[in-house]
Formats: structure tokens, sequence, C-alpha cells
């Protein structure tokens, strides 16, 4: 993902554990995302959770999303069916960017895509290891307001 005209997302992962609101959590870095200098901005990817969870049941790190369980038949059609699951991965994160990105040009038609992403950028959450995070993890609602100021 070393493109320059690219968004490159690093999946991060919620430590200690994924409830809301407590004191003290974070974004982590995820066992399987890349990192470097490439990476534009992070977003949650989930993954099964510390190797000593605690109380909370591997499950509720990961991200819930739609999927798709083609057989031969449905495919020749395009209609299998599309159910929820339970998912983790740069995918899940590249989701969370995406569907940002997708609210800011909802919010202002106007804006370029070279404008979405230093939106994006600007106002990402700064906390964490640029090599790791990029500009930052993705904050939808401060990239929203600033949509709307722009």
């Amino acid at each position: 993902g070393d493109i320059p005209a690219l968004v490159n997302v690093a999946a991060t992962v919620i430590r200690p554990l994924p409830f809301y609101p407590q004191a003290g959590v974070f974004d982590a870095p995820a066992f399987y995302s890349n990192f470097g200098a490439p990476i534009t901005i992070g977003a949650p990817g989930g993954d099964l959770g510390p190797d000593d969870p605690g109380t909370a049941d591997p499950i509720q790190y990961t991200v819930l999303s739609t999927s798709v369980s083609p057989d031969s038949d449905c495919a020749l059609t395009a209609s299998c069916p599309v159910f929820y699951d339970w998912k983790f991965g740069t995918s899940m994160a590249a989701a969370h960017v995406s569907g940002t990105a997708g609210l800011i040009r909802d919010a202002n038609p106007s804006l370029t895509a070279r404008q979405v992403t230093a939106l994006l950028k600007r106002t990402a959450d700064k906390s964490g290891s640029r090599q790791l995070f990029g500009h930052g993890v993705v904050d939808a609602f401060a990239a929203l307001q600033s949509a709307v100021k722009h």
C-alpha cells in the first residue's frame, strides 16, 4: 500500500477490555496489520483479544460486519444470502475509514478526494506512534464536524 494517492489504513484493537465507557481504554496496533511510513491512518479492525481476556468473551473484540456465503447456484444469479458475522482484519478497519469519507462527502459534496484525505488526517486522534497509526486513529465525529464547517 505504499502508493501516494491512496489512503493506507492500519488496523487497531481495543485494550484492555472492549467496553465503554471505561477508564484507561486505548487503541493498540493489531498483530496482523501493516505499519511504517506508508500508513495514512488507523481504524478499529478487531482481533480475538489478549492472551488472557479476563471476563470478556473473545468475540467481543471483533467487528460486526456483513458477510456472504456464496455457493455455485446463488453465485450464478447474484442471489447469495447476506448476513451479519463477527470478523476482524484490515478490511474491517478500511471500512471505518471509507465510511467516514462517505459521511464527509455527504456533508460537504464540494470537497475533493485530496481534501477529504487531508481532513481525515487533521481530525484523527493523535494518540500512538506515527509508525503504527499514521496520522492517528480515525475520528468520524471530529471529521464530520470539520466537514460541515469547511
